[in-house]
């Protein structure tokens, strides 16, 4: 679980405990930060993911 948020503060979205994030946004950010469980907090890029696809898109939040 978790929460996400863009850079500029707005809520990304919540983490389900799979570690899946679906994100509903108008328009894409280029950086979600990521509140682990535990409270650290890791970042991952935007860049490469492509909207409205209906599948799984991985990405590794460091």
């Amino acid at each position: 679980g978790g929460s996400a948020q863009t850079e500029q503060g707005l809520d990304a979205g919540f983490i389900a405990g799979n570690g899946v994030l679906l994100m509903n946004m108008l328009s894409a950010p280029s950086r979600v930060s990521v509140e682990r469980g535990d409270g650290s907090v890791c970042h991952f890029s935007v860049k490469g993911i492509v909207p409205n696809t209906g599948k799984v898109q991985e990405v590794y939040c460091e």
